[in-house]
């Protein structure tokens, strides 16, 4: 830029560091579960970098005590995942429930095995475990009252 020193770093230019992100988001949430009527969140935890910071950004807007984290491995989880989600829940102090859904997505392959293509584990297939612990957060959710904070990002 014409009269600009062009020697300017970018982060003097963006003044933005990651603790004043992670106030807003604390900040935003807290305001969001007040103003939406609940004292209470649940998430589903799954041992990845997304409900991961979603769970913290949780426990620190509204509390430990106010969040549960609801664990639902399947077949395909790995142990890995697990121990990263029961970590965190523990480092966290915050109550967890284990919901295993392999015997659910069982049934529904079984059941729909005849409109299937091919009994190959696909996107579809993939999918079906998605759909199934959405369906038990919500209900969960339903069921106790407390509000559902998503962990989807913008490739799901």
């Amino acid at each position: 830029l014409p009269g600009r020193d062009t020697a300017v770093r970018y982060d003097e230019l963006i003044s933005c560091p990651e603790e004043e992100i992670l106030e807003a988001l604390v900040l935003g949430t807290r305001d969001y579960v007040r103003k939406n009527g609940f004292s209470k969140v649940v998430i589903a935890l799954s041992g990845g970098i997304d409900s991961a910071i979603t769970t913290v950004i949780a426990a620190l807007a509204i509390g430990k005590e106010s969040v549960t984290a609801v664990l639902m491995p399947s077949g395909f989880s790995s142990k890995g995942s697990i121990d990263d989600s029961t970590s965190l829940a523990d480092n966290l102090g915050i109550k967890y429930i284990t919901i295993p859904i392999a015997g659910i997505y069982g049934t529904y392959l079984k059941d729909l095995k005849s409109i299937f293509k091919s009994d190959e584990i696909n996107v579809t297939k993939e999918n079906i475990q998605a759909r199934i612990r959405g369906s038990i957060i919500m209900a969960l959710s339903n069921e106790n009252g407390w509000l559902v904070l998503s962990t989807g990002n913008k490739s799901e």
